[in-house]
Protein backbone atom coordinates (compact mmCIF):
# COMPACT_ATOMS: atom_id res chain seq x y z
CA UNK A 1 0.00 0.00 0.00
CA UNK A 2 2.81 2.30 0.82
CA UNK A 3 4.15 1.87 -2.70
CA UNK A 4 0.78 2.92 -4.21
CA UNK A 5 0.65 6.10 -2.06
CA UNK A 6 4.16 7.03 -3.15
CA UNK A 7 3.23 6.49 -6.80
CA UNK A 8 0.09 8.59 -6.44
CA UNK A 9 2.04 11.34 -4.69
CA UNK A 10 4.74 11.23 -7.37
CA UNK A 11 2.06 11.42 -10.08
CA UNK A 12 0.41 14.40 -8.38
CA UNK A 13 3.76 16.14 -8.09
CA UNK A 14 4.36 15.65 -11.80
CA UNK A 15 0.92 17.09 -12.62
CA UNK A 16 1.57 20.08 -10.32
CA UNK A 17 4.99 20.68 -11.87
CA UNK A 18 3.47 20.52 -15.36
CA UNK A 19 0.77 23.00 -14.32
CA UNK A 20 3.35 25.41 -12.89
CA UNK A 21 5.50 25.05 -15.99
CA UNK A 22 2.50 25.78 -18.19
CA UNK A 23 1.57 28.85 -16.10
CA UNK A 24 5.15 30.16 -16.28
CA UNK A 25 5.17 29.72 -20.06
CA UNK A 26 1.92 31.69 -20.35
CA UNK A 27 3.31 34.47 -18.16
CA UNK A 28 6.58 34.52 -20.09
CA UNK A 29 4.69 34.81 -23.38
CA UNK A 30 2.65 37.74 -22.00
CA UNK A 31 5.72 39.67 -20.82
CA UNK A 32 6.56 41.15 -24.27
CA UNK A 33 2.99 42.47 -24.59
CA UNK A 34 3.17 44.18 -21.20
CA UNK A 35 6.56 45.65 -22.01
CA UNK A 36 5.36 46.89 -25.40
CA UNK A 37 2.40 48.58 -23.72
CA UNK A 38 4.21 50.21 -20.81
CA UNK A 39 7.69 51.09 -22.09
CA UNK A 40 6.43 53.71 -24.59
CA UNK A 41 4.44 55.33 -21.78
CA UNK A 42 7.54 55.41 -19.60
CA UNK A 43 9.64 56.74 -22.46
CA UNK A 44 7.02 59.43 -23.17
CA UNK A 45 7.10 60.51 -19.53
CA UNK A 46 10.82 61.24 -19.86
CA UNK A 47 10.45 63.64 -22.81
CA UNK A 48 11.82 67.04 -21.92
CA UNK A 49 9.49 69.88 -22.80
CA UNK A 50 10.51 71.54 -26.04
CA UNK A 51 12.06 68.45 -27.61
CA UNK A 52 10.44 67.41 -30.90
CA UNK A 53 8.46 64.17 -30.85
CA UNK A 54 6.72 62.03 -33.43
CA UNK A 55 3.70 61.69 -31.16
CA UNK A 56 0.39 63.04 -32.52
CA UNK A 57 -0.85 66.22 -30.90
CA UNK A 58 -2.80 65.76 -27.71
CA UNK A 59 -6.34 67.15 -27.93
CA UNK A 60 -6.67 70.27 -25.81
CA UNK A 61 -9.91 71.02 -24.00
CA UNK A 62 -8.50 74.49 -23.30
CA UNK A 63 -8.86 75.32 -26.99
CA UNK A 64 -11.93 74.08 -28.80
CA UNK A 65 -12.73 74.34 -32.49
CA UNK A 66 -16.00 74.56 -34.39
CA UNK A 67 -16.70 72.19 -37.26
CA UNK A 68 -19.25 73.44 -39.81
CA UNK A 69 -20.88 71.12 -42.33
CA UNK A 70 -22.04 72.69 -45.60
CA UNK A 71 -24.05 70.81 -48.24
CA UNK A 72 -24.99 72.41 -51.57
CA UNK A 73 -28.13 70.77 -52.96
CA UNK A 74 -29.00 71.11 -56.65
CA UNK A 75 -32.45 70.14 -57.85
CA UNK A 76 -35.39 69.22 -55.69
CA UNK A 77 -34.72 66.68 -52.93
CA UNK A 78 -37.55 64.39 -51.83
CA UNK A 79 -40.01 66.07 -49.47
CA UNK A 80 -38.93 63.89 -46.51
CA UNK A 81 -35.17 64.25 -47.15
CA UNK A 82 -33.08 65.40 -44.19
CA UNK A 83 -29.37 66.15 -44.17
CA UNK A 84 -26.92 65.65 -41.32
CA UNK A 85 -23.25 66.11 -40.57
CA UNK A 86 -21.80 63.29 -38.47
CA UNK A 87 -18.69 63.57 -36.34
CA UNK A 88 -16.89 61.08 -34.11
CA UNK A 89 -16.33 57.40 -33.51
CA UNK A 90 -19.58 57.30 -31.58
CA UNK A 91 -21.17 59.57 -34.12
CA UNK A 92 -22.88 62.75 -33.04
CA UNK A 93 -25.36 63.99 -35.67
CA UNK A 94 -25.78 67.68 -36.50
CA UNK A 95 -28.84 68.50 -38.59
CA UNK A 96 -28.16 70.71 -41.59
CA UNK A 97 -30.80 73.31 -42.43
CA UNK A 98 -31.46 75.73 -45.28
CA UNK A 99 -33.38 78.57 -43.63
CA UNK A 100 -33.14 80.96 -46.60
CA UNK A 101 -34.04 78.35 -49.26
CA UNK A 102 -30.92 78.89 -51.39
CA UNK A 103 -30.03 75.18 -51.52
CA UNK A 104 -27.10 75.48 -49.10
CA UNK A 105 -27.68 73.42 -45.94
CA UNK A 106 -25.49 74.28 -42.95
CA UNK A 107 -24.97 72.93 -39.44
CA UNK A 108 -22.18 73.30 -36.87
CA UNK A 109 -20.89 71.58 -33.77
CA UNK A 110 -21.80 73.30 -30.50
CA UNK A 111 -19.11 75.54 -29.00
CA UNK A 112 -16.58 73.60 -26.93
CA UNK A 113 -17.48 70.15 -28.28
CA UNK A 114 -14.36 69.46 -30.39
CA UNK A 115 -10.99 69.99 -28.68
CA UNK A 116 -8.19 71.38 -30.86
CA UNK A 117 -5.95 68.55 -32.09
CA UNK A 118 -8.73 65.95 -31.91
CA UNK A 119 -8.94 63.38 -34.73
CA UNK A 120 -12.40 62.14 -35.67
CA UNK A 121 -14.14 60.66 -38.70
CA UNK A 122 -16.59 63.00 -40.41
CA UNK A 123 -19.32 62.56 -43.01
CA UNK A 124 -22.47 64.10 -44.44
CA UNK A 125 -25.51 61.93 -45.03
CA UNK A 126 -29.10 62.04 -46.20
CA UNK A 127 -31.88 60.57 -44.09
CA UNK A 128 -35.57 60.00 -44.57
CA UNK A 129 -37.27 62.20 -42.00
CA UNK A 130 -35.85 62.23 -38.49
CA UNK A 131 -35.91 60.11 -35.37
CA UNK A 132 -35.29 61.02 -31.76
CA UNK A 133 -32.77 59.36 -29.48
CA UNK A 134 -32.23 59.91 -25.76
CA UNK A 135 -28.51 59.56 -26.38
CA UNK A 136 -27.84 61.79 -29.42
CA UNK A 137 -31.09 63.75 -29.87
CA UNK A 138 -32.39 64.27 -33.40
CA UNK A 139 -30.83 62.00 -35.98
CA UNK A 140 -31.68 60.99 -39.56
CA UNK A 141 -34.51 58.56 -40.15
CA UNK A 142 -33.97 55.34 -42.07
CA UNK A 143 -33.00 54.66 -44.74
CA UNK A 144 -29.88 56.81 -44.85
CA UNK A 145 -27.27 57.43 -47.55
CA UNK A 146 -23.72 58.67 -47.08
CA UNK A 147 -23.29 61.65 -49.41
CA UNK A 148 -19.66 62.44 -48.49
CA UNK A 149 -17.20 60.55 -46.30
CA UNK A 150 -14.37 62.89 -45.31
CA UNK A 151 -12.47 60.11 -43.51
CA UNK A 152 -10.54 60.78 -40.31
CA UNK A 153 -9.63 64.43 -39.87
CA UNK A 154 -7.51 66.21 -37.24
CA UNK A 155 -9.08 69.52 -36.25
CA UNK A 156 -6.40 72.07 -35.30
CA UNK A 157 -8.63 75.08 -36.01
CA UNK A 158 -12.21 75.88 -37.02
CA UNK A 159 -13.11 73.97 -40.18
CA UNK A 160 -15.82 73.88 -42.83
CA UNK A 161 -16.50 70.52 -44.48
CA UNK A 162 -18.27 71.05 -47.82
CA UNK A 163 -20.01 68.69 -50.19
CA UNK A 164 -22.61 68.86 -52.93
CA UNK A 165 -25.38 66.66 -54.22
CA UNK A 166 -27.60 66.85 -57.31
CA UNK A 167 -31.08 65.34 -57.51
CA UNK A 168 -32.63 64.12 -60.78
CA UNK A 169 -35.72 65.83 -62.18
CA UNK A 170 -38.94 64.44 -60.72
CA UNK A 171 -40.33 61.46 -62.56
CA UNK A 172 -37.06 60.63 -64.37
CA UNK A 173 -34.89 57.60 -63.71
CA UNK A 174 -33.65 57.64 -60.16
CA UNK A 175 -36.10 60.38 -59.15
CA UNK A 176 -35.52 61.41 -55.56
CA UNK A 177 -32.08 59.82 -55.36
CA UNK A 178 -28.92 61.89 -55.21
CA UNK A 179 -27.47 62.23 -58.72
CA UNK A 180 -24.39 60.15 -57.89
CA UNK A 181 -26.61 57.27 -56.66
CA UNK A 182 -29.14 57.58 -59.54
CA UNK A 183 -26.29 57.48 -62.05
CA UNK A 184 -24.79 54.37 -60.44
CA UNK A 185 -21.63 56.12 -59.31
Amino acid sequence: MKKMDQTTTAGQEMVEKAAWSSALLVLASMLPMFLAAFIPALAHAEIVEGEPTDAPPTPSWDTAVTVTFQLTVEGEPPEDATFFGYLGYEPAPFQLTDPDGDGVYIGSTPEGLVPAGDTQPALILQGTGTRESQVVGTSPGEPTRVLKNFGELTFEEDATLSAGVSFEAEGGPGAGLPGNVANGI
